[in-house]
């Protein structure tokens, strides 16, 4: 009924819980869960041990992107549950950090979806002149 994950930066560790929790909260009320923390470990309490292992799927990922030098916002954390619970396989750091560069001055375009990663490979892959 519980898991534990446990992280070795507690500096990126309050940075994945967010401030006051916030982020914890945010994954607790999407998936039903209770998720607390202590130090640097996460603890998840839940009757279903596919929330569990996809909720602990979400938090090791998105510390190693954390980790990686990626600046999570509270949507990252929602999308990171649905891509992960709908596709336990998956790996986040191919869809966040594939980015888009459109000529905009304040900020660059990522895919949200595994739908829309897989567009933009076939774009790359299939390059269309007009």
């Amino acid at each position: 009924m519980l898991e534990t994950v446990e992280f070795d930066d507690p500096l990126l560790a309050n940075l994945l819980f967010g401030p006051h929790n916030g982020h914890l909260e945010l994954l607790a009320s999407a998936s039903g869960a209770r998720i607390g923390s202590r130090g640097s470990c996460i603890l998840i309490e839940s009757p279903d041990a596919a929330v569990r292992q996809s909720l602990c799927n979400v938090f090791v990922q998105l510390y190693g992107l954390l980790r990686g030098g990626y600046s999570l916002s509270q949507q990252d954390f929602t999308r990171a549950w649905e891509m992960l619970r709908a596709d336990p396989g998956l790996q986040l750091v191919q869809v966040f950090r594939d980015a888009v560069f459109v000529n905009t001055p304040r900020k660059n375009v990522t895919a949200r979806n595994i739908a829309q990663k897989a567009y933009l490979e076939l774009l790359r892959r299939h390059e269309l002149v007009f």
